[in-house]
């Protein structure tokens, strides 16, 4: 055997030889090295030793006796290689570049010479790559012509130029096939175009560099000057070899350990808006801007004074721009780095992919310039890359492993600076590049050129919405030049959105209009001076005038008198509806005092708390046990004799218009309840806005559904009043029946309804019964409080011909209601109905976690600001504090809503549900109106609610369904099955139950808690079939010793999910080479990810058989 192979077998080993004082030595890992390997070292020790002192240059031994077999893809190739298949999303492309350059003269077959000479001593450039997951050097090959078009007589040759690059940027090389590149040769009127097309699976962006200096080098002079002998696989082999040494797996224990303490604080990759509709053909764009050696000189001025490279310096550029497009602020990206460490004196000259990717997590941290996140940047940076020996692949994998998902980074940053040494003697001058890599969506590439540096943003396109990117690159290129221009690093982060966009947000938020100041009930009573004979009210069964209306607040102001309640007193009204409910109410404001409405439904121990912790003056009741003895005294209505006083002079108490009016309680995250306190100019200002909209007036008639302790009843009283319409309430004990709601829109002739989207629901399915369901008289239907399904509109207007139908919404915080879109019942609306534009006077304000104002499309949380907000907690000046925040960049008060939503280019919210309940599943926020929308397609229930339960810290997607027939009915693995044609796996439901009708509160709200604990319940009869309770199949038993090696875990069932178990694109591919190489299954990629358990996969293999 030859000296170097006897060296390179033991190299390969992991055992390393080295010579000292003329001595050979050697260092290996523990019983790697046998007695035999002793014997043969001292047989051959004269040669060795004589081999390693004549080749001190070179830690790399030259294979050329098995050049030509196969050798392992590097991780960076195995990532390109399986995210070119579709079944990966943003995958189905090639790691590719496309490149062209400009030369005065070129002919062609000098041309074919040069590209055959660099062909033939750059072995990358015969290779092919394997689906198993290795790649050989093609000892026999023909290079095929380059491609010579001639169109310097065509007129139209800047089109057929554009045709050209388009069809070669979109050139897809399938794996085991040769050749993975595309040479083509464009004659114009006074220059030459050279078109290279070439996958990066087997060369980086120093290997083009390569590949066009010895191009030119044979064009101009004949031949190489050198002829490579070192290979890509001798590298890629001595570097396994060097992970196999003692010190190798030193480093990478340490390194391992450095990451998986790393690992459970890392952020997320960023989360990007992208649109739902994606392009299926794969192409890429390009935005770019050049810097000029002057501005790049300034730059590396810049970054040396601060001791920072200058790539770490556009960098942080690049994390900034990126932070305002992504939901989360904090978050990781990959940075790629050339790997091609001086092992060999002519390493530089190899063509291969040397790239490495590295996690770099980029934390948005209050830093006070731009100065400090660099510096925090690039600390973190070479920090983690001196622990690069556990790769960014495998950092990914443990990453993905505690979310059950595999993670892609979207977000790549590349810099060749100091990497790339550009010729000055080049001919040819590049005109264009760009390149494209599977699962990345932003590639931002800083290009060293002989004039300065180009910085290009490659983007996917058809990903994400239009103007997105405009805006970031804009940001970006600002930033650069900001740096340049003030010749400073000391300058603030503050974003500040694009003029364009500013503009169209002061527009919505331009919504100042003038009300004549009033108070809550004043409205009532200014109808009783002009019209008191005007019906006022129609509740179980009786109609009252403004005039007898006005008899029953008298009875409650004397009553109040006499138990001496003053204007700031709280008054609470636990009473059913009925007259005696609104006079209670109008009667303690025209005393100056404030309402608090108090469910008559709810429990004795919660009404106990709010009256102790609201300071109750008194309570109007009509259950004396209603309330604890002796917790405030009792005023009921049963023991009250209405007085017959007419033409009464209200005389208004002296109080501000920013006083309270009313104060509603709510869930406290705490378990208590939170009183709002809401002032009499807030409210009117609302209900005002809203009568003047919709033109509410004295014919109007409107139900009252609403609890009064629901806000919606604060507009339902005083937006009637205030337009001297009538009030009509539907009787307390059939508040809920959809029947009672049809009589009395029908025979009172209703023209407004103001409900919440369930109630809705419920009518419009009760009417479906009805032979002439047809309500012509209302006009109006306001809807707010809970999403709205995306087909109700078009129900209601089936049943409701003459009505506008408009979403409103907002918060108690707020005055009732802050935003409203009138709904387009000839629109079809995907996802969900627009929250739309504020009200009146009021302005909202989307913000992402720093508390900037967020670009279009990018989601964040909802505030609001204006003259809605409430004075704040009762009794809770902490709790106020936080959740109504005075902004510095706004200069106003904001409430935080607790909601999320994104800006529309045009001004428009889209509401995107709580934060608070948004949860993630494999590290993808759940988006549950996309999953009822693909549920209705498949089952078209009458009703539908989907929720996701946390239980034991597994979060579980449940759907709940109401059908017009049982038969209908689909078990969860036939509903998964139709599902997954539509919704990723993640998103299916795991749990389904059919019910009677969705449970809904007293205020007619879908009631969560209910759904959950029935979810929890059933979901824990369920039985998982594991291992240990059935007898495997001799293919079920093999796949299963397969996971148990890939997951180091015997702990597996054949029904867990291979991504589940922490399985990714890497292991996907060993799984498939190791079940084809020991058992000869034969499975694709696709198979894996269509049949995930180790039951279908047997399953899929024996199909095959």
């Amino acid at each position: 055997m030859k000296t170097e192979k006897l060296i390179l077998n033991y190299q390969r080993r992991g055992i390393k030889l080295s010579v000292s004082d003329n001595k050979l030595h050697f260092s290996a890992p523990q019983n790697i090295l046998t007695d035999e390997d002793k014997d043969i070292l001292k047989k051959n020790k004269k040669e060795i030793i004589k081999f390693l002192l004549d080749h001190t240059e070179s830690e790399i031994i030259v294979d050329e006796e098995d050049k030509y077999e196969k050798f392992p893809l590097t991780d960076i190739q195995l990532s390109y290689l399986v995210g070119q298949d579709n079944v990966y999303k943003f995958g189905g492309t090639n790691c590719k570049i496309y490149t062209e350059i400009e030369y005065e003269q070129i002919e062609l077959n000098k041309a074919q010479y040069a590209w055959e000479q660099v062909i033939k001593y750059n072995d990358m450039l015969h290779a092919v790559i394997n689906q198993e997951g290795t790649q050989e050097i093609l000892s026999s090959y023909t290079v095929p012509q380059i491609v010579f078009s001639d169109l310097s007589d065509m007129e139209n040759a800047e089109v057929i130029i554009a045709q050209k690059r388009e069809s070669l940027t979109k050139k897809q090389y399938r794996v085991g096939t040769w050749p993975l590149f595309d040479v083509e040769i464009t004659k114009l009127k006074n220059k030459y175009i050279l078109h290279i097309s070439l996958d990066m699976l087997v060369a980086d962006f120093v290997s083009i560099n390569v590949i066009l200096n010895e191009f030119e080098e044979v064009y101009y002079n004949g031949k190489l000057s050198f002829k490579q002998q070192l290979s890509f696989r001798d590298i890629v082999l001595y570097k396994e070899s060097l992970k196999k040494t003692v010190n190798g797996k030193k480093k990478y224990e340490e390194d391992k350990k450095y990451w998986e303490k790393r690992i459970p604080r890392l952020s997320e990759v960023p989360e990007f808006p992208v649109v739902e509709q994606q392009e299926k053909e794969v192409l890429f764009t390009q935005y770019k801007f050049f810097l000029e050696s002057d501005e790049y000189e300034k730059l590396c001025d810049l970054a040396k004074n601060f001791q920072l490279t200058t790539s770490s310096l556009i960098l942080t550029a690049y994390a900034e721009a990126l932070r305002k497009i992504s939901k989360n602020q904090s978050f990781c990206i990959d940075v790629t780095m050339v790997d091609r460490p001086p092992f060999h004196p002519s390493i530089d000259r190899v063509i291969g992919d040397f790239t490495t990717a590295n996690i770099l997590e980029v934390e948005d941290l209050d830093y006070t310039n731009y100065f400090e996140k660099a510096k925090k940047i690039q600390y973190r940076l070479w920090e983690d890359l001196s622990h690069n020996s556990f790769s960014s692949k495998e950092v990914l994998r443990e990453m993905g492993k505690r979310i059950k998902k595999e993670i892609t980074v979207p977000a790549v940053y590349t810099s060749t600076l100091g990497a790339v040494k550009y010729s000055n003697q080049r001919k040819g001058k590049i005109l264009y590049t760009i390149s494209q890599t599977p699962q990345v969506l932003i590639d931002c590439q800083v290009l060293e050129l002989e004039k300065g540096v180009r910085l290009n943003w490659d983007v996917r396109l058809g990903v994400f919405p239009k103007g997105l990117i405009e805006e970031a690159f804009e940001s970006f290129r600002e930033l650069i030049y900001r740096i340049i221009d003030n010749n400073t690093l000391d300058i603030s982060l503050e974003s500040i959105l694009p003029k364009a966009v500013r503009k169209i947000r002061c527009v919505t938020n331009n919504t100042r209009k003038e009300f004549e100041t009033k108070y809550l009930h004043e409205g009532f009573f200014e109808t009783l001076e002009c019209c008191q004979e005007n019906k006022a009210l129609y509740s179980n069964g009786k109609y009252y005038s403004y005039k007898e209306l006005s008899y029953y607040v008298d009875t409650i102001i004397e009553v109040l008198e006499s138990e001496d309640v003053f204007k700031g007193d709280i008054v609470a009204v636990a009473v059913s509806k009925g007259v005696w409910q609104i006079a209670a109410v109008l009667g303690i404001l025209s005393k100056g005092a404030v309402y608090l409405p108090l469910d008559i439904h709810q429990p004795s121990e919660r009404v106990d708390k709010i009256i102790k912790s609201a300071h109750v003056k008194c309570c109007i009741l009509e259950e004396d046990n209603f309330i604890s003895h002796d917790l405030t005294k009792k005023l009921n209505i049963r023991d009250i004799k209405r007085k017959e006083r007419s033409g009464n002079d209200y005389k208004q108490i002296n109080i501000d218009i920013e006083a309270p009016a009313y104060v509603i309680f709510t869930s406290g995250s705490t378990g208590n309840p939170k009183g709002v306190i809401i002032s009499h100019s807030a409210a009117t200002n609302t209900i005002l806005d809203i009568n003047n909209k919709f033109k509410i007036n004295s014919d109007d008639r409107i139900l009252n559904i609403s609890n009064l302790s629901f806000d919606l009843s604060v507009y339902d009283i005083f937006g009637t009043f205030f337009a001297g319409a009538e009030l009509v309430q539907v009787n307390e004990e059939q508040a809920k029946d959809p029947a009672h709601w049809y009589d009395l829109l029908k025979h009172e002739n209703i023209s407004v309804f103001n409900g919440v989207p369930g109630q809705m629901k419920m009518l419009t399915m009760f009417l479906k019964g009805k032979e002439k369901p047809i309500l012509d008289a209302v006009r109006l239907i306001l809807l707010s409080g809970d999403w709205i399904p995306v087909d109700l509109p078009k129900e209601i207007s089936k049943y409701f011909p003459n009505a506008e139908i408009v979403s409103l919404g907002g918060a108690t915080e707020a005055a009732i209601w802050s935003i409203y879109y009138p709904i387009n019942i000839k629109q079809n609306y995907i996802r969900s109905i627009p929250y739309g534009k504020p009200l009146a006077n009021q302005r909202f304000y989307i913000l992402n976690e720093k508390g900037e104002e967020t670009l279009d499309w990018i989601s964040g949380d909802i505030y609001i600001a204006g003259k809605g907000l409430a004075i704040g907690y009762l009794g809770d000046p902490e709790l106020t504090e936080k959740k109504f925040i005075y902004s510095r960049q706004l200069k106003e008060r904001l409430y935080k809503t607790g909601d999320i939503g994104r800006y529309m280019p045009d001004g428009t919210i889209e509401f995107q549900g709580r934060s608070d309940f948004q949860v993630k599943i494999r590290g993808h926020r759940v988006e549950l109106g996309e999953i009822e929308m693909a549920i209705v397609e498949i089952l078209h229930p009458k009703d539908l609610k989907v929720i996701t339960v946390n239980n034991n810290d597994v979060i579980s997607v449940c759907m709940f369904a109401v059908l017009e027939n049982e038969s209908d009915a689909l078990s969860k693995e036939e509903l998964g099955k139709y599902l997954s044609e539509k919704i990723p796996q993640y998103m299916i439901p795991v749990y389904c139950e059919y019910l009677s009708e969705i449970p809904l509160t007293v205020n007619g709200k879908i009631d969560i808690k209910v759904l959950t604990s029935r979810a929890i319940e059933g979901m824990k009869k369920s039985r998982s079939r594991g291992k240990s309770e059935q007898k495997l199949s001799e293919t079920e038993e093999n796949i299963y010793k397969v996971w148990c090696e890939l997951f180091n875990t015997t702990d597996i069932s054949v029904d867990e999910d291979f991504f589940e178990c922490g399985g990714d694109s890497i292991l996907v591919v060993k799984l498939l080479t190791e079940l084809e190489t020991r058992y000869q299954y034969k499975m694709s990629l696709m198979d894996v990810y269509s049949s995930p358990t180790i039951y279908k996969m047997a399953e899929c293999i024996t199909n095959q058989q």
